[in-house]
């Protein structure tokens, strides 16, 4: 990991905690914010399913200097036939909407 040169504790924790999420194939795409208050970790943000929610906590608690990991990750709903989107396409759709995917779909329909 690359030294960003900043002295502050906290800011390194913090960023220790996100290079470990970020490398981590669990919670490589989720999109998680760290916020670290003098040890206690507080993790923010939607992830895609509860194994990548408990990934995260338990990647998070595992970093030196952490005293606590507060969970406050929310698992996206999603409905038979809704698909995740790729990053790359958050741009092209609302991230509130699901993508329905056509291959569940009859798509036959004469």
């Amino acid at each position: 990991m690359e030294n960003s040169g900043n002295s502050d504790p906290e800011v390194q924790l913090r960023e220790r905690i996100l290079a470990a999420l970020k490398d981590d194939g669990r919670t490589t795409e989720a999109a998680i914010d760290v916020i670290d208050e003098q040890g206690m970790i507080t993790l923010e943000g939607t992830v895609e399913s509860e194994e990548v929610r408990q990934a995260a906590v338990k990647i998070a608690s595992e970093q030196p200097d952490v005293i606590e990991v507060i969970d406050d990750l929310k698992v996206a709903e999603t409905q038979p036939g809704e698909d995740w989107i790729d990053a790359s396409q958050a741009a092209v759709f609302d991230s509130r909407v699901p993508y329905i995917s056509n291959l569940d779909k009859d798509i036959t329909n004469k």
